[in-house]
């Protein structure tokens, strides 16, 4: 996560942007929109468009942004393309992985810290 400070670009989600394609199938990527760090409070970042626009600013909270909890807003271009690439591809791995044998599970258990092992 880059040092926010004001002038920071990032992107946030805005579920009212929709674009589809020509199946009908919604473009995720389309609800982001580019927006920087405007203001900051003692516990927030104010983001925007700009500077001195109030029409469509939000507030993040830096314990989250500091925590890197999944909210919507990202800080950096590899942050957006990682969430694009999780949005995609996210359900296809759960769904390889409900076929996977018993050994792999277990590779997959303890690599994510999975408690109750045999």
């Amino acid at each position: 996560m880059p040092d926010i400070k004001i002038g920071t670009r990032c992107w946030v989600v805005d579920g009212n942007r929709r674009k589809y394609d020509k199946d009908n199938n919604l473009i995720y990527r389309y609800q982001w929109v580019e927006k920087v760090v405007v203001g900051e409070t003692s516990m927030s970042w104010i983001v925007g468009y700009g500077p001195g626009l109030a029409h469509g600013d939000v507030k993040f909270s830096k314990k989250d942004a500091r925590e890197q909890r999944r909210m919507g807003v990202v800080w950096s271009e590899r942050e957006l393309k990682e969430r694009l690439w999780d949005n995609k591809h996210r359900y296809k791995v759960i769904d390889q992985l409900g076929r996977c044998g018993t050994a792999t599970i277990l590779e997959v258990a303890k690599m994510i810290g999975y408690k109750e092992l045999p």
